[in-house]
């Protein structure tokens, strides 16, 4: 699921920073729809540890590392469903 998740999250990256084109265009749309849908705590984790990464260990100060893979793995898997919801993937 990780692997997934840092695949579209680095294709999310890569078409915001180049010029658009009408495919980037909807994948951003696409994948921005699906992080609004994620609950606070969700929508925090995946932006903090996939698109906002200047701080690898952020989660720290929140965090032990045990809640911190549980709540990754969870986010992770709301953003996948959010995406499979609305036929994204």
């Amino acid at each position: 699921m990780e692997i997934i998740t840092k695949y579209i999250m680095e294709q999310y990256c890569i078409c915001k920073l180049r010029n658009f084109n009408w495919e980037d265009e909807e994948l951003v749309k696409l994948i921005d729809n699906g992080l609004r849908q994620l609950r606070e705590n969700d929508f925090e984790l995946m932006v903090r540890e996939f698109l906002n990464c200047e701080n690898k260990y952020w989660w720290k100060e929140k965090y032990s590392k045990s809640t911190f893979y549980r709540h990754k793995r969870l986010a992770m898997n709301s953003f996948i469903d959010c995406l499979l919801v609305g036929n994204v993937i």
